[in-house]
């Protein structure tokens, strides 16, 4: 829909936020997970110290490329940490996402044919040539260590049977997803209603994430803290997989938003009044992205086409995180086109 290419700048303010909600005890109920907790036991640091040092290598080397993307003699001359402020301890946080040549060649031995098996350069992104010169293997790789990368390395903070992080995190997404949505509507001029996620039914189903409601016309949006399959879809290209990713990803939450909706602009609840809707824009969003291939797109568009029951013209839209920051930004301007 939008551009595809992460921003770096809105990734790396993302990532800052979301672990910043994460922290806020006071946001959640019981299912709560101090992350904070478990990395600095793993890891001897906080994660913002590790998002700060992180940022100040990548910083030196950014604005040592006269060209994008482009490796240059002065990377080698001297010693990154000597050109920085970062003290010790830094060196120490950095460590375990530097490799030397004999580690590459032994880690890499087996999958080094495969082109889109990059899990190793993931990991560890900055190449150590002799005692003092380290620099990235490419820029693209370190700025993923600030957020695909930290997401494992919280990951790895827990036993490989313990889901309570991956289960906890979609409550930080959803809330830095709804904070965007206000924002952003704060800021416009146009007096858009925002209806925070709420509960009814008896408390036994809860509204979508966050809806915008203007005159005759609804937008609604659910948020998904999930990710495609790295090993299996990715680098296996395991069709199963990929299928199961398509699911989760593009069809599953928007059965379950549209499923809500149809429910409430029917009055399943007193707490709003929807019957005036005459038109609806369904929205979800994924903190991953989904690959835009024909195929799968149409498989999608297909599904969506079986939902049936909303009394109004319906809109459905699937988007990237990235792809929704520039959407919530446009609400901060004029009157959108489809919301006129």
């Amino acid at each position: 829909m939008f551009y595809s290419k992460d921003e770096f700048s809105s990734s790396l303010a993302r990532t800052l936020l979301i672990y910043r909600i994460a922290s806020e005890k006071e946001k959640f109920n019981k299912e709560f997970v101090d992350i904070e907790k478990h990395f600095i036991k793993k890891y001897k640091c906080s994660i913002e110290d590790y998002i700060f040092s992180l940022f100040a290598i990548y910083g030196l080397f950014f604005y040592k490329m006269p060209k994008p993307f482009k490796i240059t003699e002065d990377w080698f001359q001297r010693s990154a940490f000597d050109l920085t402020i970062l003290d010790d301890s830094a060196k120490e946080i950095l460590q375990p996402l530097i490799f030397t040549f004999e580690e590459a060649k032994r880690e890499l031995s087996d999958s080094y044919q495969d082109p889109w098996d990059y899990r190793f350069f993931s990991r560890k992104p900055i190449f150590k040539l002799n005692d003092d010169i380290i620099f990235p293997v490419s820029l693209t790789l370190l700025e993923n260590a600030f957020n695909e990368g930290l997401y494992w390395k919280i990951r790895d903070c827990f036993p490989q049977e313990d889901n309570s992080f991956q289960s906890f995190f979609g409550r930080p997404f959803e809330l830095y997803v709804q904070r965007l949505v206000k924002e952003s509507c704060e800021k416009s001029s146009v007096p858009y209603e925002v209806i925070d996620e709420f509960s009814y039914a008896k408390s036994s189903k809860r509204s979508p994430d966050v809806m915008i409601k203007l005159g005759k016309k609804l937008i609604a949006i659910e948020s998904k803290a999930q990710r495609v399959n790295y090993k299996k879809s990715i680098v296996g290209g395991n069709l199963e997989s990929i299928e199961k990713d398509r699911i989760k990803m593009t069809v599953a939450p928007m059965k379950q938003l549209y499923k809500r909706v149809k429910e409430l602009i029917s009055g399943a609840t007193g707490k709003i009044d929807l019957s005036n809707v005459e038109e609806v824009y369904l929205i979800v969003v994924n903190q991953g992205e989904f690959p835009v291939l024909r195929p799968l797109e149409q498989k999608t568009m297909d599904d969506w086409k079986k939902l049936d029951g909303i009394d109004a013209k319906v809109n459905n839209y699937y988007m990237s995180i990235d792809e929704f920051e520039m959407f919530t930004s446009a609400l901060e301007r004029k009157k959108l086109y489809f919301v006129s």
